[in-house]
């Protein structure tokens, strides 16, 4: 009781303090007293718990109501049924297409290269058959 709540005041030459709350523990710690049920370390009203009881306060038992309940409501959700056939999938009107669209993720293309004539001749246009033309020689 001392070192707690008295010796704190007297420290700080505050002894009015001091006493005053020497009066009031005097006044709760002796009707204890009288009780059978003296002030000691086991019964102390001030005393701080344990840090073990603290952790089961602060995380064990948040820890266990909340996996309580997320275990209650995922054995809530177990309705569904694997099919054993694609035609449980469709609904029974059928499937109907609201919207139709063509996309076109990758591109060919094909190149290749235009022959020219083995003859002499310095330049000229040539059109092949796809109507593709090109020139060759001097400009």
């Amino acid at each position: 009781m001392l070192d707690r709540y008295i010796l704190p005041l007297l420290k700080d030459d505050r002894y009015y303090e001091a006493f005053s709350i020497y009066l009031e523990k005097a006044e709760e710690f002796l009707p204890m007293a009288r009780d059978g049920a003296a002030f000691d370390i086991d019964n102390d009203p001030g005393k701080t718990p344990d840090l073990f009881i603290l952790l089961g306060m602060v995380v064990v038992i948040p820890i266990a109501a909340a996996w309580y309940l997320t275990d209650r409501w995922k054995k809530q959700m177990r309705t569904a049924v694997k099919a054993t056939q694609a035609c449980e999938y469709i609904p029974a009107g059928g499937v109907r297409l609201t919207a139709q669209d063509d996309r076109f993720l990758y591109r060919t293309e094909s190149r290749r290269k235009i022959e020219t004539s083995s003859s002499s001749s310095k330049g000229g246009t040539t059109t092949d058959s796809s109507g593709t033309s090109g020139r060759s020689g001097k400009y």
